[in-house]
């Protein structure tokens, strides 16, 4: 009897310990490509329905929207975006930093606000190049313009600079753990509002933008790891976009696309501006835009952002993050 106990003791102990390794394989959620973690189209959706960059920053992380799936740090839980604004002018720079421990911030993306010599406003957001290559900027044609964006240039705003970091986050705020990657390609697909156009480019129309940038640039992660950026892990790649098209092809070899142009999704330089060439024929209808694999259906009206009561200018508490 005591036998068949210790028999039936030993495969149990087999089960357990196979269902654990099953569990530790399933929670390995990130993906290689760093840069399919976190959709700056989906990104620049949401820019266009806050209504301030305070709520921004709360709907950036929260759970239930799950539009950031970082985890920079590899402590299971994805990392804090916090968002910090300068203004020099009337340009205005939002940079988005991932929070990733005691005094240790990486800037994930940009996004420029700014006005033309006529006075309209235009916005662009631009990924890192560490994360998303160089050059790769989105010019979003919102279906209505932002209406807190007007507010930029009143002589009472106040710009927004986050007050959280590693270790003490908002009350509304807890960490949550990163999705596969297919799970999360998926979700934030329909995270994007159908009305909006998202246009890329490869040039950043502020002229002062990048000089602003420099004030508060956090590149703590990137300077310690530069074998991880996007020209190591895509060697014959400029961008992201290139990323994308590259994939559209059936993952088919790319050949050298190491120059100043591309129309994945439409050229949004003017006609007085754009190369006389008949080769290159931008789109920017939502079909052709389409990269990365997803649901065949789309919802037809723009994503509900969340009541902004649960702003981080009340109560703040401070929260460890579990290992």
């Amino acid at each position: 009897m005591k036998k068949y106990a210790t028999q039936y003791l030993l495969i149990l102990l087999l089960i357990v310990s196979s269902c654990v390794s099953q569990n530790r394989t399933n929670i390995q959620a990130t993906s290689p490509e760093i840069s399919d973690n976190l959709d700056l189209e989906a990104v620049a959706s949401l820019f266009g329905e806050v209504k301030n960059l305070e709520e921004f920053e709360r709907i950036l992380n929260d759970e239930n929207e799950h539009l950031s799936n970082l985890d920079l740090n590899n402590d299971g839980f994805t990392d804090y975006l916090r968002v910090v604004e300068t203004v020099e002018g009337n340009t205005h720079v939002i940079t988005i930093q991932a929070a990733l421990g005691n005094n240790i911030f990486q800037d994930v993306a940009t996004i420029d606000v700014d006005r033309n010599s006529n006075n309209n406003s235009y916005v662009q957001v631009i990924g890192n190049p560490y994360f998303y290559g160089n050059n790769y900027i989105i010019n979003p044609i919102y279906y209505g313009t932002p209406f807190y964006v007007n507010s930029f240039w009143s002589p009472y705003y106040s710009p927004w600079r986050s007050p959280y970091y590693w270790s003490y986050y908002p009350t509304y705020y807890r960490p949550y753990r990163p999705w596969p990657v297919n799970r999360y390609v998926n979700h934030v697909s329909i995270k994007r509002n159908v009305k909006n156009t998202y246009n890329y480019t490869n040039e950043r129309r502020s002229i002062i933008a990048p000089n602003i940038q420099k004030q508060i640039r956090r590149d703590d992660y990137s300077s310690k790891q530069p074998n991880r950026s996007f020209d190591a892990r895509n060697r014959n790649l400029t961008n992201r976009a290139d990323l994308d098209r590259s994939r559209n092809s059936n993952n088919s070899p790319t050949p050298n696309t190491r120059n100043n142009t591309y129309d994945r999704r439409g050229d949004t330089r003017t006609n007085q501006n754009r190369p006389n060439s008949n080769t290159q024929k931008p789109s920017t209808s939502r079909e052709s835009r389409r990269a990365n694999p997803t649901p065949s259906t789309k919802p037809s009206g723009s994503r509900k952002s969340g009541n902004s009561s649960g702003s981080s200018s009340g109560t703040r508490k401070n929260t460890k993050r579990g290992n």
